[in-house]
């Protein structure tokens, strides 16, 4: 049943149909309107849209005032910096003309400075590769002659074959300048082509077992098999029906840099 309270007349129903109504978990006629629904619509899309906004115009508001009190605080450095560098020159051109009024030019030591390190960074310390290369020899071998120069790298007209150049620290030690040491070897004719190769060869291997870091190889052996299986070198030349016999010689290279 339903109660519906104290009435004071009891002829009409109506608190008997509110009654009845409330109890209703939903309506049989829905209680909106059409007209309203296609204004609230659009409203509620432009209010959505406006938030959206103004959080996006907060956040690069934000993002402008950090940028902007970033770039006061490098400027800020940048004047304190300059001021620094302006007090510190003062204060060195002082102390370069007290110096200079006791007969020390510091001017021109710092340039004989900058020549010696100039010419420090072009020179060749060839002693030690060359005092690895002697111990290489061994008793029965002799160096005829030594050439060593710098390498030079190929460099291609082309703009978009040459190499970029890398980046690299500025502080970073410069790095070595290699070099190309070639020995010639000269052995008597009357040595025998196979037992020159063989001591070519043993000194190939010392050399590199020696210097590790460099690279090693035969630019010129003493004498190569040709086809027929005979010794082929610079040894053989007949002069008047008689065989005479030259030296021969081998060339090995040394690349690398100086220690």
């Amino acid at each position: 049943g339903l109660k519906i309270g104290r009435q004071e007349d009891e002829r009409y129903a109506d608190p008997l149909h509110v009654a009845w109504t409330a109890r209703k978990s939903a309506l049989v006629m829905p209680l909106q309107a059409t007209q309203i629904d296609s204004i609230s619509g659009p409203a509620k899309m432009a209010t959505a849209a406006s938030i959206l906004l103004i959080a996006g115009c907060a956040y690069f508001g934000y993002e402008s005032f950090s940028s902007a009190k970033s770039w006061l605080g490098n400027v800020e450095s940048l004047t304190n910096a300059e001021q620094q560098l302006t007090t510190i020159r003062t204060a060195h051109a002082t102390e370069v003309e007290k110096k200079k009024s006791i007969g020390i030019d510091f001017l021109l030591i710092e340039n004989s400075t900058n020549v010696f390190q100039k010419l420090e960074g072009r020179s060749m310390k060839p002693l030690a590769v060359l005092d690895t290369v002697g111990r290489s020899l061994g008793p029965d071998i002799h160096i005829t002659s030594l050439d060593i120069h710098p390498v030079v790298n190929a460099t291609s007209l082309d703009s978009s074959e040459a190499p970029q150049p890398e980046v690299t620290d500025p502080n970073a030690p410069a790095a070595p300048k290699e070099y190309e040491v070639v020995i010639r070897i000269v052995f008597p004719a009357a040595l025998a082509p196979e037992k020159g190769v063989q001591k070519i060869d043993e000194l190939e291997k010392r050399l590199q077992t020696n210097l590790p870091l460099h690279k090693i190889s035969i630019i010129k052996q003493v004498a190569d098999l040709s086809y027929t299986g005979n010794f082929v070198g610079e040894a053989s030349n007949k002069l008047n029906n008689d065989q005479q016999k030259e030296d021969y010689e081998a060339q090995i290279m040394i690349k690398g840099a100086l220690l």
